[in-house]
């Protein structure tokens, strides 16, 4: 079986002209964050600054959290696998479903996992009900917005379930993506939580790899960036994310596009008889035939198979909206191949 089971798997298989697998902001990335890649060619020629000085430094400003306790890395993905390495968590708990990630990095650090299953007859919501899976738990991962079912977790939740002392990594990787808040504000009371966040999604930077984490538990950050490479993070993704701190406006125009389409292809779906879950974030889930996938990808069209996330099974389908442009193609190309 191969490794890969996320979106974007566009390089293998039949031509993909438009990839609905992957959840980026629609507009793509902003044209600051290219120029600044550009003006930066000759100082790429130098090794990057590994503790990320001038990027943590803006990261503190934006979020109100002290530059000593953000880390930055090669994406969200490389510090999930560092915290897990760093804490070695005996039993940690992932929800299902959600991000696969998680407990991929929780077994390569030898611990084990459970799950705490989201409920189809709940809407999928997390409840309170997690509260009581947490006996003998060492780290639990949630994601807000949740990644496939697009659901916000409830704010008084997260405060109630970090102040059990249990370690929460909380994945706010989407978040711009919705009109939720961060729970930043709890970082200096909690030193049991860390936030994820991202450049990926929002100014669609996939490609550069670049994430932070912040935590106001120090020795954590240390334990993390000792295990790690020395120049884990680039001097393009720096430079890339030291700029789109400076973009402004861009949260505000993703949300004014996806505040539209998300009810319009939401029920354009439901008209075609297909089952979707109400989304607070940029992608819709979905039941539909177990073939649609392999039609669309036949007609250039990638959408995300959810078949392979615990708690979902064949015919669960997540798609990241697009332009509407992009959007009415796929509506259209999904009206003939059914």
């Amino acid at each position: 079986m191969e490794r890969y089971a996320h979106g974007g798997d566009i390089y293998r298989g039949s031509p993909v002209e438009l990839d609905f697998s992957v959840n980026l902001n629609p507009y793509g990335m902003p044209e600051a964050v290219k120029d600044a890649v550009r003006e930066g060619l000759d100082a790429f020629a130098t090794y990057p600054d590994p503790e990320c000085t001038a990027l943590r430094a803006a990261l503190s400003e934006r979020h109100a959290v002290p530059a000593a306790h953000i880390l930055c890395g090669n994406g969200a993905d490389d510090l999930i696998y560092r915290l897990c390495f760093a804490a070695r968590p005996k039993r940690a708990l992932v929800c299902a479903p959600s991000f696969s990630e998680y407990e991929n990095a929780v077994l390569a650090s030898g611990g084990e996992v459970s799950y705490h299953l989201l409920r189809e007859q709940e809407d999928f919501e997390l409840t309170d009900r997690i509260l009581d899976d947490l006996a003998g738990i060492d780290l639990i991962f949630l994601c807000s917005p949740n990644n496939p079912t697009g659901k916000l977790i409830d704010p008084a939740l997260i405060a109630r379930i970090v102040a059990t002392g249990v370690r929460l990594l909380l994945d706010e990787c989407f978040l711009a993506f919705t009109r939720g808040s961060s729970a930043a504000g709890l970082l200096e009371r909690y030193k049991n939580l860390v936030i994820l966040g991202a450049f990926t999604k929002t100014y669609a930077m996939a490609g550069l790899r670049l994430g932070y984490a912040m935590t106001a538990d120090t020795p954590l950050i240390a334990e993390m960036k000792r295990i790690a490479p020395c120049w884990s993070v680039s001097g393009p993704a720096q430079a890339a994310g030291l700029r789109a701190t400076e973009c402004t406006g861009v949260r505000e125009e993703l949300l004014r596009l996806l505040e539209a389409e998300r009810p319009r292809v939401k029920r354009a779906l439901e008209a075609f008889g297909f089952r979707v879950w109400r989304s607070d974030c940029g992608f819709l889930l979905f039941t539909a035939p177990a073939d649609l996938g392999q039609k669309l990808r036949a007609r250039g069209i990638a959408i995300r198979d959810c078949s392979n996330y615990p708690g979902l099974g064949v015919g669960f389908w997540r798609i990241g909206l697009k332009l509407p442009e992009q959007n009415d193609r796929l509506l259209r190309t999904i009206e003939e191949v059914i």
